[in-house]
């Protein structure tokens, strides 16, 4: 079973939003992991996901100050310096997350791609890393 798909959110965003905002809620990630491998062993599957993609927050100071700190459905701080700083932890956290789920199959290759506007070929770069796969 082959299944092509690109998603906004992935398991490790929601193992990040509990790190992050749940202290209470632990996921064990050794029970999460044989989950994964089980699952793979039951669908003869070699890698749950074949790509996942880091698409890291924006780095440019204007950017984030004229469409994410003024946005008001997005409540991610006052200030440039905290949005930076909380995207860092995030970022952080995500890729311990997803370097330990990977080599427990849950995906073959992660790829970091900056934003736009740092990186302005963002959407052919996501195109291109999937080319093989569609």
């Amino acid at each position: 079973m082959h299944i092509n798909c690109i998603s906004d959110r992935n398991i490790i965003d929601s193992l990040v939003y509990l790190q992050l905002y749940s202290k209470d809620q632990k996921i064990d990630i050794n029970k999460l992991g044989d989950f994964v491998e089980k699952f793979l062993e039951t669908h003869k599957r070699e890698y749950f996901y074949d790509k996942t993609f880091l698409i890291k927050h924006p780095k440019n100071d204007d950017y984030i100050i004229k469409n994410i700190l003024s946005d008001p459905e997005r409540k991610y701080g006052v200030n440039v310096k905290q949005y930076k700083r909380d995207a860092s932890i995030w970022e952080d956290i995500y890729l311990n997350l997803s370097y330990q789920l990977q080599k427990r199959s849950l995906f073959k290759e992660i790829i970091l791609l900056d934003s736009y506007p740092d990186n302005k070929a963002i959407i052919s770069d996501v195109v291109n890393n999937t080319k093989n796969n569609f």
